[in-house]
């Protein structure tokens, strides 16, 4: 619930963003739907990882803190994208070489 509290704003801009595309602002509305992603996936989560780790005490830092959300985020991310490529590749090798 504290992620979906403070990705109020970034919601709102999303909106404007698609606001922005229906008038047919294309590179207005993909310059601000490419900084609000950003903000959502990686400035927003270390945001709060520093909140919540200074907020409680605990002996992990936040330093320590960021780089496992980091160093998780790029490992999950890396798993994914190749699940995907792995399908798309074989998707299109098959329609490809595959005869009727």
């Amino acid at each position: 619930s504290l992620y979906g509290g403070y990705l109020t704003p970034f919601i709102t801009v999303a909106a404007l963003t698609y606001l922005l595309m229906i008038i047919e602002s294309y590179d207005n509305g993909g310059a601000f739907l490419l900084v609000n992603m950003f903000f959502i996936i990686f400035i927003l989560p270390l945001y709060i990882i520093s909140l919540l780790l200074q907020k409680k005490y605990s002996s992990i830092d936040a330093l320590y803190g960021f780089l496992l959300y980091i160093l998780m985020f790029s490992i999950l991310f890396y798993f994914f994208s190749s699940v995907v490529e792995d399908t798309i590749a074989n998707d299109l090798y098959s329609r490809l070489f595959f005869r009727y």
